[in-house]
């Protein structure tokens, strides 16, 4: 590590020390030169990072301190080590071939290195794989067995490491038959045997494990059978006294949802004799049977009779794990060393007499060998052992330690070291033939404070691994060794009494339990009583005792002791000189001063130079001790230059006022000022101060002498460079309409008209007066003019000359009238129609709002009418047009409406389709055809055009229209004249409650 003191003499030498942090116990620093060395091993498995706080501190009898954080990340450069020695996994087989990850096997690694996983191809063919990039375990294959026990491997490029996975396999899905033996297909048996008596235990074979290899019983055939059967066991008897000589039986073995069928054939045989027989050997005998014997399996033969009489075997005491059958002795179930190792057997053997004096009995003592059926177990999943660094070779560390429940495991076990953390682990240990842990190689604590293996225990049929921890006890075989101490050191004549000198640091490999703390001492070729220095034994600080006068002693040699406080203790010694430096008690000379610098110039610009004048006859440290608190500058402390940090922004500061020190020492020094004006470049464009450029313009705006808006245009720089040179219109329509002057003026070059065009855009290019590099800005300018009341309503197709045909109904509509009008908003709003003169007046009027024409009598005879119909806007202008209203006649010719009007009230919930009126006429002349229609559109009603009915087309609103006014027409289509008749009719909507 290097820092920067810009003091003099001993003010400016820095010290590092370490003060904290998890690394402080790895790691020491060197004093003077910052470097930072290793005190143990790092590993990145127990510790990926650690972290530092260092202390740098100059060597001033006041000395100043600043801390340093610092992160130290350990890169993984071991062997790669498995998280777990030893998987254990439970699965079920329906999973057989399916692909099915069921597990994963992890090893953690910190370096970014890659890992392949495999499964030794030299063991037996599994069902399982293992994906080479991620470790996870899956099946491709059936799983038929219910343990497996597997190797894994994962490996780099250069090294491996080992785990053992076992996998349980639960039966879960039925895929074998249960299957009868074939010599179970004949059966005899003595005429005379007792009823309800089990004379056989049939029994099956199943490939499957747990509950579907159980089977049940039942009897298919004949019906109503002689022969029982026990469900649960396979047990026949009989029922009642048999009446057949040979009978055949059907079994069946069900196991869950599968099953077999089976045909028994059953003979009774009578004695020839109630003579006694004699069995041709002993009545007892002992085997030994080993525990993995299978079911079905014949392990003994009973005896038959000396004169060679058909015999009939059973057995008495029935054991659900044997069977007798022709004598053949069978195993009809599992049986298990560990849980069981002897059975007495008891069979009574008849002959099929009457008289039961006749049977014999036979012992069989059957005692079970044991098998390697059971793996071995250690007796903790991670073994601690500890001993001291300096343990002999040959030591005995420990016992691993396992259980197994099998007797014949003890000689057949290996044990062996497959795996470790640390490369120097497999040359330091061994295990023996028993599991004894024998160290085999020198320990050191401060190499390695720890060991990890991996242990495997095989038994020749099973593996398992462990984990095992050494730890590596400390004894005081280290001497303390100084750290950062220089040879020579420079101490200014003038430090005061109890001032520190130095601090002298010494560190202990060994554990702080057995090194405890460092003791130093001070010795010297002066006389001690003369030394003006003290060294405290417990910091190792060096300060002043006495008076220092370069004219008297100009050094001193030291020799400095750092030892153990254990006993007996082990030292170091260092040798250091302190040389007497002469001290300084004049002033610099400088002077205050003014500079100039332009904005924007880069970092670490040139800005003046106070160099002490005339040159100094010592070394001056400068610095800056006012003004800048900002940190714009920076003094360069040894040539007293002064530089920029950052570029300035007149517009932001545009002087700076600094204090400026040159110093020999804390004691002599002289602060001067230094003024520094910021100087002006063209570095800002143009801008406005209007924040909306959307203006409203009234389209009557005078032209030229009225300012229609101002945008205020602005520009942070100075002088030139800040003025506006020229505003432009970059659109060359725009630019005949508007004109804008420098200071942001807009007027008019003409008249505005909003019917013409009610919005201007354009944009507007503001240059200001740099006069090498001018800058420049553009706005988008947006003119909405406003509307004043210049146009006059105008009528649409209108007819100046109107020709009605009679006869009109009083309130008949006879024309509607429209107008428009250019103006916007209120003022191009029609606000109302009126009549304002001709012969019409007074005759007729016209609806305000809709400009509905009609007639306030009925007109009966021709005639003629001339009318002013007028239309006022929402401004208030008006336009008037006169027309000539011709009422033609048409005579009735005896055809009229009874009555001649209808007024008829509907409710506003009347559903659409409801008739409302089927009206009648009256003609007196002969019958015609004729056909009806409504003279008024109205989109709530419809007429049927042959009888007149008038109807609902949708329910009406009383709210929206309480009232319709409708003229009913009805036209004789049949006369060689026109014939004609009217009704008014006035519809009035009552009111529900539906608001």
């Amino acid at each position: 590590m290097v820092t920067w003191d810009p003091d003099r003499g001993l003010d400016g030498v820095p010290r590092y020390y370490i003060i904290g942090g998890t690394g402080a116990g790895y790691f020491a620093i060197h004093k003077t030169n910052g470097s930072i060395v290793t005190r143990r091993e790092l590993l990145a498995l127990t510790t990926p990072t650690l972290s530092l706080v260092v202390m740098a501190t100059d060597s001033g009898p006041h000395p100043q301190f600043s801390l340093f954080n610092l992160t130290v990340v350990i890169t993984d450069d071991h062997k790669v080590f498995i998280e777990s020695p030893v998987y254990n996994y439970t699965i079920s087989d329906k999973y057989s071939f399916t692909g099915h990850t069921f597990g994963y096997v992890h090893v953690p690694v910190h370096d970014g290195r890659v890992l392949s996983y495999v499964i030794p191809p030299a063991q037996v063919i599994l069902p399982f794989a293992i994906n080479r990039s991620t470790g996870g375990l899956s099946v491709n294959g059936t799983l038929d067995r219910q343990w497996y026990s597997f190797r894994t491997v994962a490996s780099d490029s250069t090294e491996s490491t080992v785990s053992v996975i076992n996998v349980r396999v639960l039966d879960t899905v039925n895929n074998f038959r249960p299957e009868f033996p074939p010599y179970f297909s004949a059966i005899l048996l003595p005429a005379s045997f007792p009823l309800n008596t089990s004379f056989i235990r049939l029994f099956v074979t199943d490939g499957d494990n747990d509950n579907n290899a159980d089977s049940s019983y039942s009897i298919l055939a004949p019906p109503n059978s002689l022969i029982g059967v026990v469900p649960t066991s396979g047990e026949l008897f009989l029922l009642t006294t048999p009446s057949f000589n040979s009978t055949v039986i059907t079994i069946r073995a069900n196991n869950v949802d599968l099953f077999s069928d089976f045909n028994i054939n059953i003979t009774l045989f009578h004695a020839n004799t109630n003579t006694d027989f004699d069995l041709i050997s002993n009545n007892n005998d002992s085997i030994l049977v080993p525990e993995s014997v299978g079911i079905g399996s014949v392990i003994y033969t009973l005896p038959g009779s000396s004169d060679g009489r058909p015999l009939f075997y059973y057995l008495t005491n029935n054991d659900d794990r044997f069977t007798v059958h022709s004598g053949d002795v069978y195993v009809t179930g599992s049986m298990d060393y560990e849980a069981q190792q002897h059975y007495t057997l008891i069979f009574t053997i008849s002959d099929g007499s009457n008289n039961n004096n006749n049977n014999k009995y036979f012992t069989l003592n059957v005692s079970l060998t044991d098998v390697n059926d059971n793996p071995s177990y250690f007796t903790e999943d991670n073994f601690v052992f500890s001993l001291p660094e300096d343990s002999p070779l040959n030591y005995v560390i420990g016992s691993i330690n396992i259980t197994d429940s099998d007797s014949v495991t003890a000689s057949n076990v290996i044990y062996s070291i497959i795996d470790w953390l640390h490369p120097l682990s497999p040359s330091l240990f061994n295990i023996t033939s028993s599991g004894a842990l024998v160290l085999t190689g020198p320990l050191d604590r401060e190499t390695l404070p720890s060991h990890t293996l991996t242990v495997a225990v095989q038994d020749g049929q099973f593996e398992q691994l462990t984990r095992v921890t050494i730890n590596v006890e400390d004894i005081d075989d280290n001497p303390p060794s100084f750290t950062g101490l220089p040879l020579t050191l420079v101490v200014p004549e003038d430090r005061s009494l109890g001032d520190i000198v130095t601090i002298v640091t010494a560190f202990d490999l060994d554990d702080p339990l057995n090194s405890s703390s460092i003791v130093y001492s001070l010795s010297s070729s002066h006389q001690i009583l003369d030394l003006p220095l003290q060294l405290e034994s417990s910091t190792g600080a060096i300060s002043i005792n006495g008076s220092l006068d370069y004219e008297s002693v100009t050094s001193y040699n030291l020799y400095i002791t750092a030892a153990s406080s254990t006993s007996p203790s082990s030292y170091s010694t260092h040798s250091l000189s302190i040389l007497v430096s002469n001290i300084i008690d004049t002033y610099p000379v400088l002077y205050s001063m003014e500079v100039s610098v332009y904005e924007n110039q880069s970092s670490s610009n040139y800005v003046t130079n106070i160099g002490a004048s005339p040159p100094p006859p010592h070394p001056v440290t400068y610095s800056i001790v006012n003004g800048n608190d900002l940190g714009h500058f920076y003094i360069e402390g040894y040539t007293g230059t002064i530089r920029t940090l950052v570029p300035l922004d007149r517009e932001t500061v545009d002087y700076y006022n600094l204090t400026v020190r040159g110093s020999y020492s804390n004691q002599y020094y002289t602060d001067i000022s230094v003024l520094i004006s910021v100087l002006d470049i063209n570095d800002n464009n143009p801008s406005v101060s209007v924040s909306n450029l959307t203006f409203l313009v009234s389209e009557d705006a005078n032209v030229s002498n009225q300012v229609i808006f101002d945008l205020n245009p602005i520009d942070l720089d100075q002088s030139n460079n800040g003025s506006i040179r020229s505003i432009l219109i970059l659109d060359s329509e725009s630019d005949t309409i508007f004109d804008i002057d420098t200071s942001g003026h807009c007027t008019l070059k003409r008249q505005l008209d909003r019917e013409e065009k009610e919005t201007h855009q354009f944009n507007v290019l503001l240059i200001d007066d740099g006069h090498t590099h001018p800058l420049y800005s553009t706005y988008l300018i947006t003119i909405l003019v406003t509307d004043i009341n210049d146009n006059d309503p105008i009528f649409n197709n209108y007819q100046s000359t109107l020709v009605v045909s009679g006869p009109i109904l009083s309130n008949e509509v006879l024309y509607t009238f429209t107008a428009t009008d250019t103006d916007g908003g209120a003022n191009g709003t029609i606000r109302g129609y009126f009549i304002s003169g001709g012969s019409g007046e007074g005759v007729f009027n016209i609806d305000p709002l809709t400009g509905d024409l009609r007639g306030l009598e009925l007109f009966e005879m021709e005639s003629n009418y001339s009318l002013m119909i007028g239309a006022v806007d929402g401004g208030g202008r008006r336009s008037i047009i006169n027309i000539s209203l011709i009422i033609s006649y048409c005579r009735f010719n005896g055809l009229s409406f009874t009555p001649p009007s209808y007024s008829l009230s509907v409710a506003e919930d009347t559903p659409p389709s409801s008739l409302l009126l089927s009206p009648s006429i009256t003609d007196f002349n002969s019958p015609g055809v004729f056909r009806y229609s409504l003279s008024v559109h109205d989109d709530q009603f419809m007429i049927n055009t042959s009888t007149g009915s008038l109807s609902l087309l949708s329910s009406p609103d009383r709210e929206l229209t309480p009232v319709h006014y409708l003229v009913l027409i009805v036209q004789d289509i049949s006369a060689n004249m026109l014939r004609v008749a009217k009704a008014m009719v006035t519809v009035t909507i009552s009111d529900v409650n539906d608001n």
